[in-house]
Order: structure tokens, then sequence, then C-alpha cells
């Protein structure tokens, strides 16, 4: 493969060990059981996300590291967004889950079609999705539904036919 794509796993790589290190620290600063355990599920995806990332690395020749400035910039960015009120919260996840959806979407031309690299690609772009239909979701106060295109995710191989989060 491209060093192109190489490098965007390693980002991508790191984007997951924040995204877990700052959905973690989001459940432990959480108030109440409900929001504590969709924290939860969401930390789950990302550390999935990242192990499929690390699998697919490692079969490129490259031993991808989890840098301590990296886990403390989620763990931060927790600290940060946590003190904010829940639906100001939503409001600045989602343009943020948006942008990345898009970013994530476009970089599937990295790897050519029907290719067990593109369907990687693929999974990595409908992580990012379920995060965003949760944070919809719970701006439309839908409560449990909020997760269901998480729960859809977990456990399942990027490699397995699916459908789209919805």
């Amino acid at each position: 493969m491209s060093t192109e794509y190489k490098q965007y796993l390693i980002e991508r790589f790191e984007g997951e060990v924040e995204g877990e290190a700052f959905f973690r620290g989001m459940s432990q600063r959480a108030g109440d059981g409900d929001r504590k355990g969709r924290w939860q599920l969401l930390a789950q995806l990302e550390t999935e996300t990242k192990e499929h990332i690390r699998a697919a690395l490692k079969g490129l020749g490259v031993e991808p590291g989890e840098p301590l400035n990296v886990i403390e910039r989620g763990r931060q960015l927790a600290e940060q967004l946590s003190a904010l009120p829940w639906l100001e919260f939503l409001n600045v996840m989602r343009p943020a889950l948006e942008n990345f959806v898009a970013e994530f979407s476009a970089a599937e031309r990295l790897a050519p079609k029907d290719s067990r690299e593109r369907q990687l690609l693929r999974h990595i772009t409908r992580h990012e999705q379920a995060l965003l239909a949760f944070a919809v979701r719970e701006m439309d106060e839908r409560g449990e539904a909020s997760v269901a295109a998480v729960r859809a995710l977990l456990g399942t191989s990027p490699f397995a036919l699916q459908q789209d989060p919805q």
C-alpha cells in the first residue's frame, strides 16, 4: 500500500488513542449511570477501532505505540468539555464529528475499491458515523436509541459486510 495510506492509518490510530482516553475521561466524570454507560460504549468503540487499525499497521510492518501526550490530550479535552452543559457539549461535538465523517469518507479513496484496505477505511468511517448518530440522537433526547449505531458496530469485523449506521 502507499505511504499515504500507511500515514493515514498512523494518524487514525493516534486519533483512536485520543478518542479512547477522551471517552474514558468523560465516563469517569459522568454523574448518572445511563450517561456513564454510554460513554463507556463510545470508549469501547474507539478501543475496537484502534485495535483493527493496529492489526493493519502491523501487517504493514509498523508497530504503533500509544504516545502519552496523545492520551493526555484526550484526558485534558474530557476535563475541559465535561464542564459544559449537556446540550452545549453536543453542539460542540456534532460539527467536529461531521467534519471527521467527511474527512474519513474522502480518505477511503486511499485504497482500491473492494480491497481489504478499503473495507478497513470504510469501517473507520462507519465508526465515526456511529459517533455522529449518537450526538444527533442525544440532541433529540432519544435516550437509549442514541447508542444503537454504536452497538451495531461493536464486535464486528471491518471485513464483514455491513450497512451504514442509522
